[in-house]
């Protein structure tokens, strides 16, 4: 009798988020700061051979940048704070290969492939100077037609990890290819670097029966 298994993994972490951001002029990302955000989800793994396998699944992952820092607006001005904090919330399924294998005895993974999210919500909070004055605004729904990005974003991703039992400890990078600005020539791509704790397990469904003669 031949059987199948799959396994599933149940994730949660951070993304250590930032954003390439430039334009003709200049490169305006220099600042940014990597910023904490939400990663959370379900992935599968469907085996190829004992050292490899196909692993995807469904995230929500959370991406963004934070600028806080004094910049003197004229040559002659005192320097004054500039905030500005991005969150953008993706829905996002990972295709990745899957390389296992021990060293000293220890499981550990690679991981290398492609991701595509779709945007389902950006907001960006902004403090705004007048007068010496500063109020803190924020601009909701930042994915549609007015806002400053487009909802589609894809990428590379790469990493690595250890098991231990049932868990996955997880680190991994990605890389974004899609330019999400909407405005010309502005560019605008996502930077991630996510860590992860997972939880394993496995569902088996007999395949057939054989009987040899």
């Amino acid at each position: 009798m031949e059987s199948f298994a799959q396994t599933f993994e149940i994730k949660a972490g951070m993304n250590l988020s930032t954003m390439l951001s430039k334009d003709d002029r200049s490169t305006y990302s220099g600042d940014y700061t990597l910023t904490p955000r939400l990663l959370i989800g379900l992935t599968t793994e469907i085996s190829i051979t004992q050292l490899f396998s196909i692993e995807s699944g469904l995230l929500f992952s959370s991406k963004g940048y934070k600028l806080d820092k004094n910049y003197a607006l004229y040559p002659t001005s005192e320097p004054v704070p500039v905030y500005t904090k991005a969150v953008l919330s993706y829905l996002e399924i990972p295709f990745l290969v899957k390389s296992s294998h021990s060293i000293l005895g220890l499981p550990f993974y690679e991981i290398f492939g492609a991701y595509a999210a779709f945007g389902i919500n950006g907001k960006t909070i902004t403090d705004v100077y007048s007068g010496g004055i500063s109020a803190r605004n924020v601009y909701k729904n930042q994915f549609n037609s007015d806002g400053p990005w487009k909802s589609l974003d894809y990428g590379l991703q790469a990493g690595a990890g250890i098991t231990f039992g049932k868990y996955v400890l997880g680190l991994n990078y990605s890389h974004g290819l899609a330019n999400i600005s909407r405005h010309s020539p502005h560019v605008e791509k996502n930077r991630i670097v996510g860590l992860t704790l997972g939880y394993k397990f496995k569902t088996g469904n007999t395949a057939h029966n054989r009987v040899d003669g």
